[in-house]
């Protein structure tokens, strides 16, 4: 085997198993809490209708109506009367409702960190929905959110992790300010309320009335995709990696984010079309579905390599960049 055989072996070697490592570090980043300004000018609404003040009582009894009700959009969301956390000047914190986030604001994440909110996924503050789920783990305590939306538990096993509000179950806890956990209570299904909105974070959480939740929905449950895509928050936080590419890091100068349009349902257009694939993918059959899967899987791995050692943390693409020099220094000697 000659000099410059071994440079190469060397090469990949030393790339590899930073890959891997780096890999593995991200995918434990979305297993556990804690890890890891454009003007807001968007947002007009398009879907449904207003609650207008003629519309408390029905013109004909004069008695109280129900509230309309809109074709159901894809669940990504927090009702407009949930509460964020938002820092002010001087570090002070506010408590602000969710229809009042607007994007550039730094809203309080895992881990205690405060992160810019740079997208929202879902932008409708003004519909009704009526299938939220309310979490209560106390009187006056409670999490409303919708079906498919991840928040933070810890099972009766104890095993953490992010699940979908539909799969959480009385005894399960949620995780308060990020330091105590509170049991779940009770649980109410089809829940009515105003608001469709769910604010993006970088590191793809965020605490809503006190309690840590993901930015995102689970769309993989209950459906056969290969094992080594890792958890619904990892997938769904990889998915997210052009769109916080732009409008996060501002890679391409803001151009694409200066202004943010959403569909008529209040997608996102960021979110809508990469939604629709993921949706369509799922729908295939098994080969198919594992061979684009395992596509997909492939790029978001390299997504996520390329922010954690290029956009998050520098050193670490030095530190590759060093490794390369001196093995390939190295493997020059021996010629």
């Amino acid at each position: 085997m000659n000099g410059r055989s071994l440079l190469i072996i060397s090469n990949l070697v030393t790339i590899s198993v930073t890959a891997v490592a780096v890999l593995f570090a991200l995918h434990n980043q979305h297993s556990i809490p804690g890890t890891s300004s454009i003007p807001f000018l968007g947002g007009k609404e398009q879907y449904g209708r207003d609650l207008m003040e003629d519309d408390c009582c029905d013109c004909t009894t004069g008695g109280p109506i129900d509230p309309p009700i809109n074709p159901p959009p894809p669940s990504f969301c927090f009702t407009a009367d949930s509460t964020v956390q938002v820092l002010q000047y001087e570090n002070s914190v506010k408590v602000v409702s969710m229809k009042d986030i607007q994007i550039g604001d730094s809203v309080r994440a895992s881990n205690g960190k405060y992160e810019r909110v740079y997208s929202f996924g879902h932008y409708s503050p003004t519909v009704w929905g009526d299938d939220y789920v309310e979490l209560s783990v106390g009187p006056n305590q409670k999490l409303t959110l919708s079906p498919d939306h991840m928040v933070w538990t810890t099972n009766k096993n104890g095993e953490g992790m992010f699940v979908a509000a539909s799969q959480v179950q009385v005894g399960d806890d949620l995780l308060w300010n990020n330091e105590e956990a509170f049991t779940v209570q009770e649980i109410q299904q089809g829940v009515t309320a105003q608001g469709l909105l769910a604010p993006f974070t970088p590191s793809g959480t965020i605490v809503v009335d006190g309690f840590l939740a993901s930015t995102f929905i689970d769309s993989v449950k209950d459906q056969n995709i290969p094992p080594f895509l890792g958890s619904s928050q990892w997938i769904a936080h990889s998915f997210e990696f052009p769109h916080r590419l732009a409008c996060h890091y501002n890679v391409f100068g803001g151009a694409f984010c200066a202004t943010e349009t959403y569909t008529e349902e209040g997608l996102s257009n960021w979110v809508a079309a990469p939604f629709e694939l993921g949706q369509w993918v799922l729908k295939q059959n098994d080969m198919i579905r594992y061979g684009l899967l395992t596509l997909f899987g492939l790029l978001l791995a390299l997504g996520n390599v390329v922010e954690f050692a290029c956009l998050q943390y520098p050193i670490v693409a030095v530190g590759l960049l060093g490794g390369y020099y001196y093995n390939h220094r190295a493997a020059a000697r021996k010629l």
